[in-house]
């Protein structure tokens, strides 16, 4: 069997820096809620698909996550996703 060999996609990528207000407010909302509340919050934004719910999406989740680099996509729809952390948190 020859070895196949796959080209770097993601890796070669620009990144797209997140605006620098969206980092501020992420550090705002860590240090205003609990990473449960966080989760709660991130729900009113989870089916928007304008600007500003992405944006929220992405500051919400940086502020959930330990770390969160630039460009990430948070989709609409992430509800499954909050189900299935709330979930985890129960268990421990």
């Amino acid at each position: 069997m020859t070895p196949r060999f796959v080209r770097a996609v993601h890796g070669l990528r620009r990144v797209a820096y997140d605006p620098e207000f969206e980092l501020h407010l992420a550090d705002f909302l860590r240090s205003q809620y609990s990473r449960e509340s966080l989760v709660e919050l991130s729900v009113r934004f989870a089916t928007g698909e304008g600007a500003l719910d992405v944006c929220l999406r992405r500051a919400v989740w940086r502020g959930v996550a330990r770390r969160l680099g630039h460009g990430v996509q948070i989709e609409e729809g992430l509800r499954r996703l909050v189900d299935w952390w709330q979930e985890q948190r129960a268990r421990t």
